[in-house]
C-alpha cells in the first residue's frame, strides 16, 4: 500500500540533507554511468564551488563591510536599514565578490528578524 504524500513529505522533513560531497559524488556516478565517460571527465563537468562552499563555512559580515547589490555599494548596516527594499534580491557573493558573478547570492530580509545572504 502506497503511503500518503503528506506522510512521505513529513518523514523527509526529518531527514538530514545530504552533504555537498554526497551530492557531488552521486552526480559524478550518474555522469559516468549515463555518458560512458571517465571519472576524471565527469569531475570536470561538475560545477565549480566557491571558496565558502568548498570549506562549508559561514561568514559573518561586519556592519561596515561594503557589499554590492543592484549595482549599488552599501555597507551591511545600510543594507539592513533598507532590508525590505532588497528582500529576495540576487547579488554577488559578498565573500567572493562580483568577479565570481553578479547573481551568485541572494539577500533575504526575513522581516528583519534574521536577515541573511545565501
Amino acid at each position: 500500500m502506497e503511503q500518503p504524500k503528506e506522510l512521505v513529505v513529513a518523514e523527509l522533513r526529518h531527514c538530514p540533507p545530504p552533504s555537498i560531497d554526497a551530492v557531488a559524488d552521486a552526480l559524478l556516478q550518474l555522469a559516468v554511468r549515463d555518458s560512458a565517460i571517465s571519472q576524471d571527465e565527469a569531475r570536470n563537468l561538475l560545477p565549480k564551488q566557491s571558496l565558502a562552499e568548498q570549506n562549508s563555512q559561514e561568514y559573518l559580515l561586519h556592519p561596515n563591510d561594503i557589499i554590492e547589490i543592484q549595482d549599488k555599494k552599501l555597507s551591511v548596516s545600510e543594507l539592513l536599514e533598507q532590508g525590505s527594499k532588497f528582500d529576495k534580491t540576487a547579488m554577488p557573493d559578498p565573500v567572493e565578490g562580483s568577479a565570481y558573478g553578479m547573481t551568485t547570492a541572494m539577500f533575504y530580509h526575513n522581516d528583519g528578524l534574521s536577515p541573511c545572504i545565501h
